[in-house]
This record gives structure tokens, sequence and C-alpha cells, in this order.
């Protein structure tokens, strides 16, 4: 789903601020917010967040052996 927000000036710059030091672009960031601020309220279970770039983590050689 996708929402559009208004922000007022200093909402922008802190949104803007808190994005650079997360080193996240503005968008990302603020899905970040509503999230946590969400799980925070009770209203999501606590899980890692969707919108952070996914990480690819290999298998170790032969975990999976015994599964063909």
């Amino acid at each position: 789903m996708r929402i559009t927000l208004t922000l007022r000036e200093d909402e922008q710059h802190a949104l803007v601020a808190v994005s650079k030091a997360d080193r996240r672009h503005p968008r990302q960031q603020a899905a970040v917010l509503i999230r946590e601020s969400l799980a925070q309220r009770g209203l999501l279970q606590n899980e890692p967040c969707h919108t952070a770039v996914p990480t690819h983590t290999a298998v170790p050689q032969g975990v999976n052996d015994d599964a063909q």
C-alpha cells in the first residue's frame, strides 16, 4: 500500500537527518519509523523490518545434503 504524507518543514528536516544517519532513503526511513512505532504499540510482532535491503546468506555446504 502507498500512502502520501504531508510533513511540516521541521519534520521533513528531522526525517532527512535520521535517514542520513541510518544511511537510508527518506521513504525507507519513514517506513521503518512507522513499523517501529506500530510494533512498540503492540500492533505488530517485533520482527525484522521488510524494508531493509535483503542480504544473501549462503547455506554452508553439506547442510541440505540429506534433503535429496
